[in-house]
């Protein structure tokens, strides 16, 4: 980090980016992802996975972008399995292939099924692979290299954070920024599952990936209990980027040290839940119109929405000349009952039809 800040100095016209580093100066940009993301996802496969409720992980150092990693890892564990906890080994190194591999043969000797790691070499993976134990892997998708007993991994993509740094240097539009891309911008991501992971725990994965992608949900919301035992925050909050960008402490769930001890904080507040009958797909949509749609008018300027609607890929249907009162009650609660997810009632007088129709199907 310092070099680059150095360097940057004496060539001023030239553009930095450092990546996982937090100074900057006019010609320096720092670049990473949120990681924890799919560290939480790869949590739920885990948890869902595991016997023995012991699942090992194999970490380099304690900082707070490992630390973070684990505790998202954690969250995802208890979510599914509350019986489980998450046993902490240090390697104090990012390659070491043998201190890896005795790390993780000690987790394993402790009775861990599941072997998760931050580090950069295959050797855990390989580790529990032949014990016959299961495992997460980490940077690519690690199954490539060790088999179907790597469940999943988080994986980095770098190509479109560099891309982006690229097309500013080349159009003249370079601005310092601290980036931090999550899953929306496809710089981390899950690789695939193993076919030895369960079809309803990837369809549990696949609903919360999408809740992240589309935002109603974040990985570090309340309640979150430390590792000693203190409430970190209150349900209704989630954690600031500052708050995880400085996270030194254990939540709830993992065993082994940490440098800090975790204190009540004064979180954001977390994302509207989502609503209701979301499913992370394209709705069906219906329209009701108290006109024609070809009067050129009030119902014709409605149904050009609803074509639009249509090219780009929404299923619609509509209906024409319906009178308010009894009519448009039945037609709303008709579109209603053959499940469209989305109703659009176009007069005035259709508000109490929607009232009625609403209260049935909430």
């Amino acid at each position: 980090m310092d070099p680059t800040i150095t360097v940057a100095q004496e060539f001023p016209d030239t553009h930095f980016v450092h990546i996982s580093g937090f100074k900057t100066a006019p010609n320096v940009s720092t670049g990473f992802g949120r990681m924890y993301q799919p560290r939480y996802l790869s949590g739920l496969v885990a948890g869902s996975m595991t016997k023995s409720n012991i699942i090992g992980y194999v970490a380099a150092f304690p900082i707070p972008e490992v630390i973070r990693g684990i505790n998202a890892f954690t969250l995802g564990v208890k979510e599914v399995n509350p019986d489980a906890e998450v046993r902490v080994v240090w390697t104090n190194t990012w390659f070491g292939p043998p201190e890896e591999k005795e790390a993780a043969e000690a987790l394993l000797d402790q009775g861990a099924d599941v072997i998760a790691q931050h580090q950069d070499t295959t050797e855990p993976q390989k580790a529990a692979a032949d014990r016959g134990a299961l495992s997460i892997g980490y940077d690519s998708d690690m199954r490539a290299f060790v088999g179907d007993t790597v469940l999943t991994s988080p994986v980095w993509n770098w190509g479109p954070m560099y891309l982006m740094f690229a097309e500013q240097v080349m159009n003249g539009t370079w601005e310092t920024q601290q980036f931090w891309g999550g899953m929306d911008t496809g710089v981390v991501d899950l690789a695939p599952l193993s076919p030895m992971v369960p079809e309803d725990v990837a369809s549990l994965v696949e609903e919360k990936k999408q809740a992240i992608l589309n935002g109603s949900t974040d990985v570090f919301c309340g309640p979150l209990v430390g590792q000693n035992g203190v409430e970190v925050l209150a349900e209704g909050q989630c954690l600031t980027d500052e708050q995880m960008l400085s996270m030194d402490y254990f939540l709830d769930g993992v065993v082994g040290e940490a440098p800090g001890e975790a204190q009540p904080l004064e979180g954001k507040a977390a994302p509207a839940p989502e609503s209701v009958g979301s499913t992370g797909e394209l709705p069906k949509v219906a329209f009701v119109y108290v006109g024609p749609v070809g009067d050129l008018g009030w119902s014709y300027a409605h149904d050009q929405g609803r074509l639009a609607l249509e090219e780009m890929g929404v299923e619609t249907a509509y209906s024409e000349l319906v009178p308010e009162g009894p009519d448009a009650t039945r037609v709303i609660r008709d579109y209603a009952a053959k499940g469209y997810d989305l109703i659009f009632a176009t007069s005035f007088g259709y508000m109490d039809s929607v009232i009625e129709v609403a209260q049935e199907f909430p």
